[in-house]
């Protein structure tokens, strides 16, 4: 019998350490646990300073600074303390239970606390309302053992009672629970010596409040004109924390159920007070417990209303007595039933608790993982917050620059000083500007900031914006005139750094805006290399900022590279076309310039990286494989599948190596495959180096669909030997990839035009339909003889007819060219065939293709006879595919365009 008691409640235990281990990680830290993190972080001489300002006392966060020395400051090691001491929790209450209402009903109370959706909440909270529960039940056990003649445990009593004081300021209303069940007590002489007890462990107390008292007092009196809440009527303060007590914190949505289920749970804790009106220690020890603490935080809210959100967290002291009375009241009407209702309760707000993000727009872990992956460790992070400096102290403690609280809660010498000292050391000052509480400070940090500094940064997470500020720099505009479009105007710009080491590193950059329309547009800044690859690109609103912060993200191989600048508009991305008078014209872009990266100084640690799936695979031991990232795992033939590879020197190199990306199919067949040597020469790695390497495979066009490996290795070009993984095998496999088919179209069309020419060995144009649109959704076709006639404002539609004769895996894009009489290019509708739906590398020999384009008429364009000329290039710069026959590019025969004047 024994056994299987110490059974069940042994399984009891181990289910509320499981339901409070559950998704433990799953929520983000809120602001109350930022201020847990901010205390914990401190000296103790600093701790108690800062803790005698604020609303709670500072035994929590001393402890929880020696867990943190022992475990870390990750939000789940944080939180395991939390489960720690709620479980802990668990077999106190069943003892606690057993004293006063024996077996049965003890176990059924500790089933309650372990399902408790309150108790779970807060057993999964970096705050104290779970060590001061524990500690007030334990302190209530021992006096009800006092009481019995147990004076042994009266250093405990004092211990426990004074420790829940300098835990939680509420804990006073647990002592006078106390007192009142010591007066309703009729064992004088054990009566007489609690009462010395309790006044012993309030003695132990009496330095803080004197140390604290008037701080305290001034703290809640500030609060309360700021917060500007009403008193709480009793009825329904009472029925909001009893209906909490039993269903916990649910969202809106389930209201009705709250209320019903918390009315359902509170009756039953009624028929318990009921069924012990012949127990007068239990009632009266039950009832003191669970109403005084109740009744005292409804009197302090008349004089000092506070009631947030959750704000019944407060007085989670009185839990234990509500979950012992109904599990009195269950024992006592219908057992099986009535607890099985409880639980069916319990469960379901669980499950509400388990799967409902709670502060969804206060999440700062997306926020903390930009700022640990693109910051420099000289560089800080701007609090205004206390809770903000917790939350990086935990999110990024390596990896984040450090956190510091503004100088001041008000604008003025103090915070500029503060500013102007970060960037006369070099410091790029991060900015998490919290927009949820009028922003006043945030908005007049960031405004001084722009109007001084490089902005880098601007882009929202939830609730707040973060912001990055690179130091000033004197700089002159070298002039230009390039225009964007028909609207935009850049007249000058200064590239500040030229050179930059990407561990991470930061370019400065200024544009000086010569006219720019109220349109919605944004500005991209994009590194390429001498290839056109992109290997760092941002984006920033037009005209909001003419200095600009460009960040190199670590693991960007040192070298060359050009800083290209385009405008787009916001809504649908369309690139304006770029003329600064220097052919060819247009194009998308305007080059800046050029900027020499040079290798980290250091080692950047490996974290750095933005790596999206992770391998860590050794490779020879010259190398390892950090990881890597796919543009997709389902692509259709022809579509180029990106790779980006992630590799660490694990020592000074002195071979080139290069690497292989292949598709392969079970039997190690090679279906496609490209390699090239790293654009960071091998031979230059040096140890601890960690370097990003990106491949683009192409999926043939007649590849049958179906799903393969992508394997990637590295070997040396001289003997042709592959570095061996830790297992022997000389490649690595790292994702499975499903090829799908494209849909082919073999009749032959009609075009209304005929043409005859033929691109290299890749395609012939067979004809093409031509119309004009007009502003007002007219379509006007040509003329019998293929005059097109049209007007400024109209738009040309050409569609192109192909006749693919062979493949290529290359990715050609359609030149159109309206041309005048002397064969100049004065109107253009580029465009990958179909828009890029149907890549030239998808084309199999005997289809056809239809692809349209569209030519705009300027409205600057004169009167007169003009030509359409079209053609095969490799984007953005790169030659053009030759006619068989010579020749560049194809005149189509009979489309005369006619442009008539108003």
């Amino acid at each position: 019998m024994e056994k299987s008691r110490k059974g069940v409640v042994v399984l009891i235990i181990l289910t509320a350490f499981a339901l409070r281990m559950l998704r433990l990680d799953f929520q983000p830290l809120w602001w109350d646990e930022g201020y847990s993190v901010y205390f914990a972080s401190m000296s103790l001489p600093s701790m108690i300073e800062a803790t005698s300002l604020d609303i709670h006392p500072p035994l929590y966060y001393a402890l929880l600074r020696g867990w943190i020395a022992l475990a870390g400051p990750s939000p789940f090691s944080l939180r395991l303390f939390s489960v720690l001491i709620g479980t802990l929790t668990i077999p106190l209450f069943y003892f606690f239970a057993r004293m006063l209402l024996g077996e049965t009903i003890a176990q059924v109370a500790a089933l309650l606390l372990a399902c408790s959706p309150f108790h779970v909440y807060y057993s999964q909270e970096i705050r104290m309302y779970g060590l001061v529960t524990l500690l007030g039940l334990g302190s209530t056990a021992a006096l009800l053992l006092v009481l019995r003649d147990k004076m042994a445990l009266i250093p405990v009593y004092i211990l426990l009672s004074a420790l829940a004081l300098y835990t939680q300021y509420y804990a006073a209303f647990i002592l006078l629970a106390h007192a009142a069940i010591i007066l309703a007590n009729r064992r004088k002489d054990q009566a007489q010596v609690a009462v010395v007890a309790l006044l012993v462990s309030l003695t132990f107390y009496l330095p803080w409040v004197m140390y604290s008292g008037e701080r305290l007092f001034l703290y809640v009196q500030g609060k309360k004109a700021i917060e500007q809440y009403s008193p709480l009527l009793l009825h329904y303060f009472l029925a909001r924390h009893l209906a909490t007590f039993g269903m916990g914190h649910m969202p809106l949505r389930l209201a009705p159920l709250f209320w019903a289920g918390g009315a359902v749970l509170s009756a039953l804790v009624a028929v318990g007070i009921w069924t012990l009106r012949k127990n007068p220690e239990a009632l009266w020890s039950l009832s003191f417990y669970l109403f005084v603490p109740l009744l005292g935080g409804f009197a302090v809210n008349l004089f000092y209303p506070f009631h947030p959100v959750y704000f019944e967290r407060i007085l989670l002291i009185s839990l234990p007595p509500f979950l012992l009375l109904l599990a009195c009241g269950i024992s006592s009407f219908k057992p099986y039933l009535s607890l099985n209702a409880a639980l069916t309760l319990m469960l379901i707000s669980l499950a509400s608790f388990y799967f409902t993000p709670r502060y969804p727009q206060d999440d700062y872990r997306p926020l903390a993982k930009v700022v640990s992956t693109l910051s420099s460790p000289d560089d800080v992070v701007l609090c205004v917050y206390p809770w903000q400096i917790g939350y990086f102290l935990s999110y990024c403690p390596e990896l984040c620059p450090k956190p510091v609280l503004v100088s001041s809660p008000k604008w003025g010498h103090e915070v500029i000083s503060q500013l102007e000292s970060f960037w006369r050391e070099g410091r790029k000052v991060w900015f998490p500007a919290f927009q949820a509480r009028g922003a006043i400070l945030e908005s007049q940090i960031e405004d001084y900031a722009s109007s001084k500094a490089f902005v880098g940064m601007s882009k929202w997470f939830g609730t707040t914006r973060l912001l990055l500020f690179a130091p000033p720099k004197a700089f002159s505009f070298q002039p230009v005139r390039v225009r964007f479009g028909q609207e935009v105007e850049l007249a000058g710009f200064a590239l500040v750094d030229e050179e930059a080491s990407p561990a991470p590193g930061t370019v400065r950059i200024a544009l000086q805006w010569g006219k720019i329309p109220d349109a919605p547009l944004n500005l991209q800044l994009r590194l390429t290399d001498s290839l056109g690859r992109t290997w760092a690109q941002q984006d920033f609103p037009l005209a909001f900022w003419n200095r600009y912060a460009f960040l190199i993200p670590a693991g960007t191989p040192p070298g060359r590279y050009e800083l290209r600048l385009k405008v787009y508009e916001r809504s649908s991305g369309t690139a304006l076309d770029a003329f600064d008078g220097h052919p060819p014209e247009p194009e998308p872009e305007f080059s800046l310039g050029t900027l020499t990266l040079s290798p980290p100084s250091s080692a950047v640690v490996p974290e750095k990286l933005e790596v999206p799936n992770r391998l860590e695979e050794e490779l020879g031991g010259e190398v390892r494989l950090l990881g890597y990232s796919l543009s997709s795992r389902s692509l259709s033939t022809g579509e180029a599948l990106a790779i980006s590879l992630f590799w660490q020197a694990r020592e000074d190199l002195a071979s080139n190596y290069v690497v292989f990306v292949q598709l392969q199919d079970n039997h190690r067949k090679v279906l496609a495959g490209t390699e090239s040597s790293p654009l960071y020469p091998t031979s230059l790695w040096r140890k601890g180096l960690v370097v990003k390497d990106v491949h683009s495979l192409v999926i043939p066009a007649t590849l049958k669909p179906g799903t393969y490996n992508l394997v990637v290795g590295i070997y040396n070009p001289a003997d042709g030997s592959r570095l061996r993984t830790s297992k022997g095998d000389d490649q690595v496999l790292i994702a499975r990839v499903k090829v799908n088919p494209r849909p082919h179209a073999f009749a032959r069309p009609s075009p209304t035009f005929k043409a005859e020419a033929t691109f290299g060995s890749l395609a012939e144009l067979i004809g093409y339909d031509l119309e004009a649109l007009a502003p007002s959704g007219d379509r006007i076709g040509p003329e019998p003889g293929g005059t097109l006639r049209v007007r400024r404002g109209w738009t040309i539609h050409l569609t192109l007819y192909w006749h693919p004769i062979g493949t290529t895996d290359k990715f050609y894009s359609v030149f159109v060219h309206l041309v005048d009489e002397k064969g100049q290019d004065v109107a253009y509708g580029d465009s990958p065939p179909v828009n890029g739906q149907t890549p030239t590398t998808s084309w199999v020999p005997g289809e056809y293709i239809a692809d349209p384009h569209f030519i705009p008429i300027p409205e600057s364009l004169p009167p007169g006879l003009y030509r359409l000329q079209v053609g095969l290039y490799l984007p953005p710069y790169g030659p053009r595919l030759l006619l068989v026959g010579g020749g560049d590019s194809f005149l189509l025969p009979e489309a005369n365009i006619i442009l008539e004047g108003e």
